[in-house]
């Protein structure tokens, strides 16, 4: 699934891989991951207390932000129910302010 950076216009192979395996008793796995990162967060020097910003504009194109814990995120028309990952020791999942 291709993600465009927001700042840069870079586009970023992402893909959204559902394990299973739990379900047809092969694996203890039942959970979504979010691959292709790596070197993504690498490149930027993201750090724990960062924020990555996930959206979809109306035209249908997916669009990736890191936001730096000691800096004022970029303004761009998202509204607040976009969904967003803090990086920390575990991944938690925000959504509209909230942890989900």
């Amino acid at each position: 699934m291709p993600f465009t950076e927001e700042l840069s216009g870079e586009s970023i192979a992402l893909n959204f891989i559902h394990y299973n395996g739990l379900v047809f008793g092969t694996s203890t796995r039942n959970e979504y991951r979010l691959t292709g990162l790596t070197r993504f967060l690498r490149d930027r020097s993201a750090d724990v207390g960062d924020a990555l910003n996930f959206s979809k504009s109306a035209d249908g194109r997916y669009w990736i932000r890191l936001i730096k814990s000691d800096g004022q995120p970029v303004e761009t028309e998202m509204s607040d129910a976009d969904d967003m990952i803090q990086l920390s020791g575990t991944w938690k999942t925000i959504q509209g302010g909230r942890f989900a």
